[in-house]
């Protein structure tokens, strides 16, 4: 079993609203696990999320909603399945994305793009 991948919907999210992480998962056979997730922001006391999940042979998404501090920050995600399976991502509560900005940008002149949506999938796990 391993992680293909770890991050949330979006880089940044405004107070008040539900954070989602997404977690990518492969497994050759059937398997229950518990997810452990230690938000944190700079130095502070990890917060604690735990998922019980039952996972398919195969590949899966799993998704977990968190309601963050409405307090603005930066947060980072340590997701824990066991400890040799890890891995982490961040974002941030702001209430303007101008507030702390992250470098980055969706720009596209081009009418042949067939699938935007697609495009921005793929580069969600940038926090662009």
């Amino acid at each position: 079993m391993h992680i293909v991948d770890f991050y949330p919907s979006r880089g940044c999210y405004s107070p008040g609203e539900i954070v989602t992480l997404f977690i990518e998962v492969e497994t050759p056979a059937p398997k229950n696990l518990l997810l452990r997730i230690f938000i944190k922001h700079l130095a502070e006391q990890s917060i604690i999320l735990e998922h019980q999940c039952q996972i398919k042979s195969g590949s899966q998404t799993i998704q977990i909603e968190w309601e963050p501090p409405k307090t603005p920050a930066g947060y980072s995600a340590r997701l824990s399945i066991d400890p040799d399976i890890q891995a982490s991502t961040a974002f941030d509560i702001l209430k303007s994305w101008t507030d702390f900005p992250r470098y980055g940008f969706l720009s596209d002149f081009s009418a042949s793009r067939s699938d935007p949506l697609a495009t921005l999938k793929k580069l969600m796990p940038f926090h662009i």
